[in-house]
């Protein structure tokens, strides 16, 4: 009988249900890396431009030029972000070419528009070619985000030294009615910049995108990040960081949150349900000798 039943159960066909974890964000050992909720239908376009000198073998650049990598990656990656969305500049020649590759990217952008200068200052070593990224960078391209009909952008600033200036950028005037959320990363000194291996914004940028942040829900929003970066980097010390946020950032889903723990389900039992005595001869709670009639 049992090899009649194992039989049986061979030949039976079962109904075949079906999902796919690149749908849902997920893979079979846990959240997925490679696909978010957050940019990757929002409408975004971002520019991640790499100044401060592109000499063979100079450090400063070697590390810039892994920090425009590092954020290329985790923006397209982590962040969702299309690669046809996200746009590179390495070695801008001069500000305005900075600011015309920012125009460009900005008439793309249906919904906002994110620029990431990574780089060193101004001040450029001899014979190197190229622009830094300093406060006249900084303003003119708060100017040109301000005369965009793009209504949400941000500029994210990360570079060293005495950059002067920077903190002194008026977010609502120079970029138009608090459209622009402004976060300015300075390290302290090039030598402490050049001996790493990340721009120290990217560096913390990239940390938290990949461990998470426990004291947020399910999904990391931009303000969010941009806030938690602000407070991660002056806690490090030796880094100077200046925050001017717009409203509308924290309703934009930046990425998953890593360090995020989905609360246990809990089953309610169901509900006890009293049934009534039996109305019998021999009084309540004693079974009848005949059955009732019908």
């Amino acid at each position: 009988m049992l090899s009649c039943l194992l039989w049986g159960l061979a030949g039976a066909r079962f109904p075949v249900h079906s999902f796919s974890c690149r749908d849902q964000g997920e893979s079979v050992n846990g959240p997925s890396t490679r696909v978010s909720v957050g940019l990757r239908d929002a409408g975004v376009q971002v520019l991640v431009v790499g100044g401060g000198g592109d000499r063979p073998g100079d450090r400063v650049a070697t590390v810039v030029q892994r920090s425009v990598a590092a954020l290329a990656g985790e923006i397209t990656g982590r962040c969702g972000v299309p690669v046809g969305a996200l746009a590179t500049l390495a070695g801008p020649a001069d500000t305005a070419e900075v600011c015309r590759a920012v125009a460009r990217v900005a008439r793309r952008a249906p919904t906002a528009v994110l620029v990431y200068l990574v780089g060193a200052v101004d001040q450029m070593p001899p014979g190197a070619a190229g622009v830094g990224v300093g406060a006249q960078m900084v303003s003119s391209v708060l100017a040109v985000l301000g005369s965009m009909d793009v209504s949400r952008s941000l500029l994210v600033v990360d570079t060293f030294g005495g950059a002067p200036g920077l903190e002194d950028n008026d977010n609502e005037s120079a970029a138009g009615r608090g459209r622009t959320e402004l976060l300015v990363s300075r390290a302290a000194s090039a030598e402490r910049f050049a001996a790493a291996a990340l721009t120290p914004l990217t560096a913390e940028l990239r940390h938290l995108l990949v461990n998470g942040d426990p004291a947020s829900g399910a999904n990391l929003t931009l303000g969010g990040v941009n806030r938690r970066l602000a407070d991660m980097l002056a806690e490090r010390g030796q880094v100077a960081a200046t925050l001017a946020p717009a409203a509308w950032s924290d309703d934009l889903i930046l990425a998953r949150n890593a360090a995020h723990t989905p609360p246990l389900l809990v089953q309610e039992a169901p509900a006890t349900r009293i049934l009534p005595d039996f109305e019998s001869p021999g009084g309540p709670g004693t079974i009848p000798l005949t059955p009732p009639p019908p």
